[in-house]
């Protein structure tokens, strides 16, 4: 399964003995392993498989000894399996780019966390993002050379940040306000 959460490293309370773990320190909070089997942030696995139940998804995806052989996506038909190569051009919060050179078009499996809220775009156009592997992200790829952009677009985040800006403007408000109507305190002549 690590090959398939991208990890870079893994703080344990206890020694583990694997050849996918390099110890490389310990501290107050535990043993640090660097991970050595790290694998592709996104890549065309060899076969596709389609089924609509959760945990049919995640029997198959536990039973699993090489992520990049097979991918389960929740839906109605298995895309094709694609082939060629992926590699990351920008990693924000909120946004991730891919660019894809697809000898095949194809599912590109995208070791990022799957929710609704992410949306995709293949050269600026919208394109489906299929839950792979339980957890994770799937896009069907035409063959060639193309930008895969992940967005962020949750409508609570949205509304959020619209409540917080109309709470600011409402505060500058009061604020301002509140110093127009303090008046100065007349001189007496003397």
């Amino acid at each position: 399964m690590w090959p398939l959460l991208d990890l870079r490293f893994l703080t344990t309370d206890a020694p583990v003995e694997t050849p996918l773990l390099t110890r490389v320190g310990e501290g107050p909070r535990g043993i640090v392993y660097e991970v050595t089997a790290a694998g592709p942030h996104a890549w065309f696995p060899a076969a596709v498989e389609a089924t609509q139940d959760t945990a049919v998804a995640l029997s198959r995806v536990l039973a699993m000894t090489d992520p990049a052989a097979l991918a389960i996506v929740e839906a109605d038909v298995a895309p094709e399996a694609g082939s060629g190569s992926a590699s990351v051009s920008r990693y924000e919060p909120g946004e991730v780019v891919i660019e894809i050179e697809a000898e095949r078009a194809g599912l590109l499996f995208v070791s990022e966390i799957w929710h609704p809220s992410w949306l995709a775009f293949i050269d600026g156009e919208p394109a489906e993002v299929l839950r792979t592997n339980v957890a994770f992200r799937g896009v069907v790829v035409p063959a060639g050379q193309h930008e895969l952009r992940f967005q962020y677009s949750a409508a609570e985040f949205r509304l959020g940040f619209g409540l917080s800006a109309l709470g600011l403007v409402g505060a500058l408000a009061v604020i301002i306000g509140g110093l127009l109507r303090q008046s100065p305190e007349p001189k007496s002549g003397t």
